[in-house]
Order: structure tokens, then C-alpha cells, then sequence
């Protein structure tokens, strides 16, 4: 079992982390980011931080933080964006026969 944040028992302390590097702006971010990424694998992100990955990467470009996992991350905000879109497509036909 994985130890959890004492202040947050449902996170782990890398969720956490994770969690302020996409949410903290300035500073405070950039510390989270940096906490994050010293004992990142990204072979071995937990599901929960899988999701957040995305945003991670919107996050690090709009900071302008290079990272070394920047190419994978940006395939991973890739794929998101298309499976998004995937289901936003077939979402089409239920909405137009509520019109």
C-alpha cells in the first residue's frame, strides 16, 4: 500500500505534488514541478496521476519549462485531446435528436 499525504489521506504526497504543479501558478508551481519530476517515472504513474498528465504538460508549456519527458507528455496531451474529440463526435447525433 502507498503511503498517503497526512494532510490529504486520500493522495499520495507524489499526488499531491502532482496536483499543485498543474493547480499553483509562479513559484509555488514551479517548486511543486520541481519536487514532482525529481522522482518521476513515467513508467510508473499511477492511474489517478495518469489523468492529470495532460494538463501537466499544458501546464509546463505555458510556463515555459523545458523537461527532459516533454515529447512524451505532449503525446499524451495528444491522445487525450483525440479521444476527447472521438467522443465529443459521437456525442453529436444524441444531442441533435434533443433538438
Amino acid at each position: 500500500m502507498r503511503d498517503h499525504h497526512p494532510e490529504y489521506p486520500w493522495f499520495t504526497p507524489d499526488q499531491v505534488r502532482l496536483v499543485r504543479t498543474c493547480t499553483l501558478s509562479g513559484d509555488a508551481g514551479d517548486r511543486a514541478w520541481h519536487e514532482w519530476s525529481a522522482t518521476l517515472d513515467l513508467n510508473d504513474v499511477d492511474p489517478g496521476s495518469q489523468r492529470l498528465l495532460p494538463l501537466l504538460y499544458r501546464r509546463l508549456v505555458d510556463r515555459g519549462i523545458e523537461a527532459d519527458h516533454l515529447d512524451r507528455l505532449k503525446g499524451v496531451y495528444r491522445r487525450s485531446w483525440y479521444d476527447n474529440t472521438m467522443l465529443l463526435r459521437g456525442a453529436v447525433p444524441a444531442l441533435n435528436a434533443l433538438l
